[in-house]
């Protein structure tokens, strides 16, 4: 039984570090994304109150 516990708690260790990673990775993506979208269009229409 001790064995079986170390192997859930080992895998649950590695699925909290994958979803850190992943989560990790969508807010870079997001961030990435978000980046290039600060166009000239997209400062006017923020000054103007549009892209609220």
């Amino acid at each position: 039984m001790t064995p079986l516990l170390i192997n859930i708690s080992r895998l649950c260790e590695a699925g909290f570090v994958a979803a850190i990673l992943v989560f990790a990775g969508v807010v870079a993506l997001s961030t990435a994304a978000e980046a290039p979208t600060v166009s000239p269009e997209n400062r006017a229409a923020h000054s103007a109150g549009e892209g609220m």
